[in-house]
């Protein structure tokens, strides 16, 4: 019966380990989203979001995020830029709406946050790591993503990544750290 039992929770996880892998294999990104996505040192996880949303508005066609305005109006993407990035970063858990806290980059160059969409024109933020200068783009290209991060339905249910469920800063990435404000 323990063998039984040991057997059915391995096969479980083996489960769970190929889908997440299967999951994070149908994103890839280019060259230009790698290096448009990549947070800087003196960045948060917003500012690659809203480079990529000015770069190009229409990777979030399709979805309740789509720019409807005119998209030769410099200004207006960049506000609706700023506004949508912050939403992207609250509804796939990187900022807390409640009580103000983010997660933050702790090591600039390092991960690349990319706007992607699911077949089903969902959104997710996929964490990409920025190949080094001795490795080529096109490394980057056929990489798949570290993590990826579901953008739900609304800011209510989104849930912050930041902390733990009793309150205290989450275990991040190393390139990552939780601001609690």
């Amino acid at each position: 019966m323990k063998k039984m039992f040991m057997f059915v929770i391995t096969l479980v996880a083996l489960m769970f380990i190929i889908s997440t892998g299967i999951a994070r294999a149908q994103y890839q990104a280019t060259a230009e989203q790698i290096k448009l996505g990549t947070a800087h040192w003196t960045n948060g996880i917003e500012n690659p979001l809203i480079q990529q949303l000015i770069a190009k508005p229409a990777i979030v066609d399709s979805t309740t995020f789509e720019f409807k305005g005119d998209r030769n109006d410099a200004s207006a993407v960049k506000h609706w830029a700023g506004i949508t990035a912050h939403l992207l970063a609250i509804k796939a858990g990187y900022v807390d709406a409640k009580f103000g806290g983010e997660v933050r980059v702790a090591i600039g160059d390092k991960v690349s946050y990319v706007i992607q969409k699911t077949t089903d024109n969902k959104v997710v933020i996929a964490e990409y790591t920025v190949p080094t200068a001795s490795q080529t783009v096109a490394a980057a290209t056929t990489a798949t993503p570290t993590t990826t991060h579901n953008v739900v339905a609304t800011v209510a249910a989104a849930q912050f990544f930041g902390v733990t469920s009793i309150g205290e800063p989450a275990r991040l990435p190393a390139y990552e750290y939780a601001y609690l404000g």
